[in-house]
């Protein structure tokens, strides 16, 4: 999809007030939970919008914007500038450029960068809940060993799979990190130091970091293909710091409910299951 021109003289004036000499606004058209809205002045500058479409447990901006200015001081999140309220009542932050959207390549190239600004995520000292409870809970994360054999009786081709595999059992409690929770390709930048930004933290929250690294693999193989989600495990699987069944065990839990919903063609199913195998065999080595 291509950047729209967008005609807003409510934010125009926003940043004309704040002594930013805008050209033009263009926004992605791909609107879900928040608007999403780049702002280039005269002088080449360019500046994020984000605007709140949804308030729930996954998009409340009050929550990301309180997480932006805790993470002020390091390198891994935007530059803050302002944030308010639009007079039609959406939350809104404005950020300094922080860098391009990443591409499957780019995060082959910059895993070890990837891996770095996770741990500086992780040292931050963050004032976060276990738990999201706005608007609709957003519960603390449940034990991944219970939800997967849950999920597995109900799902019959899956489980004859994972009981040939036999790493159910074997799945770890896992220490809560300071987690992104939405470690997706759309949400990682690279700047020009070839820094990795994380941008878009509504889902930060106390968790287990290997469901980080899952979400990441599954973003990674919808976009990508297989071929690549296998290159990071086979190359970064063992730097990553986490039990790696537990991560198998996120990216089964993720394929089971997208599969449940119809959301998962079958061949992208069945190159999920190409990575489960990939890390239960490299975690057994």
């Amino acid at each position: 999809m291509e950047w729209i021109v967008l005609v807003d003289d409510e934010l125009f004036e926003i940043l004309t007030s704040n002594s930013y000499e805008i050209d033009y606004l263009a926004a992605w058209p791909y609107t879900q939970r928040h608007k999403s809205i780049m702002a280039f002045s005269n002088s080449g500058e360019k500046l994020w919008i984000k605007i709140e479409q949804v308030r729930d447990c996954l998009a409340s901006l009050d929550h990301e914007i309180e997480i932006i200015k805790q993470l002020q001081s390091t390198t891994i999140s935007p530059k803050l500038i302002m944030d308010g309220t639009l007079q039609n009542g959406c939350r809104y932050f404005i950020t300094e450029d922080a860098g391009n959207p990443t591409s499957v390549d780019e995060i082959k190239n910059n895993m070890i960068k990837l891996i770095e600004a996770l741990n500086l995520l992780d040292e931050s000292k963050l004032s976060i809940p276990h738990s999201l409870s706005e608007n609709g809970v957003f519960s603390s994360f449940p034990d991944l060993k219970s939800i997967v054999s849950d999920e597995l009786r109900s799902t019959n081709t899956l489980s004859t799979f994972c009981d040939s595999l036999g790493f159910i059992d074997y799945i770890e409690p896992e220490e809560a990190s300071n987690l992104h929770g939405s470690l997706s390709l759309n949400n990682l930048l690279v700047n020009s130091t070839r820094r990795v930004v994380l941008i878009d933290y509504e889902a930060t929250r106390k968790g287990p970091r290997s469901f980080d690294y899952a979400t990441l693999l599954g973003s990674i193989i919808d976009e990508g293909g297989i071929n690549n989600a296998l290159d990071i495990v086979n190359s970064y699987a063992n730097r990553l710091s986490v039990p790696l069944l537990n991560i198998a065990g996120w990216l089964l839990f993720r394929a089971i409910c997208r599969n449940r919903e119809n959301a998962m063609a079958r061949h992208i199913l069945t190159e999920y299951l190409k990575a489960i195998c990939t890390i239960v065999r490299i975690a057994r080595i």
